[in-house]
């Protein structure tokens, strides 16, 4: 069963953005939804300190880290 409120966020989310989707194409973005928000209820109350390091952030090939194209800023080939 898919959650009330996830699914009144996507609903205003699509049609914010101008999507018009069908009921079998929403329903496949409620699963979609509600299976990243499973999964970040794990990390969600995972304890911190400040001993805790962070990610390293993932770029894909090409971009900087404001993810601005490198080609385009000319500081190297994409």
């Amino acid at each position: 069963m898919i959650d009330p409120t996830l699914k009144t966020y996507v609903d205003a989310s699509l049609a914010l953005h101008g999507y018009e989707l069908t009921e079998d194409q929403k329903k496949g973005v409620y699963i979609n939804f509600q299976l990243a928000a499973n999964i970040a209820k794990g990390f969600l109350f995972a304890p911190l300190t400040a001993a805790d390091e962070s990610i390293a952030v993932y770029l894909p090939h090409g971009l900087n880290a404001d993810g601005a194209s490198l080609a385009a800023s000319g500081s190297g080939a994409a």
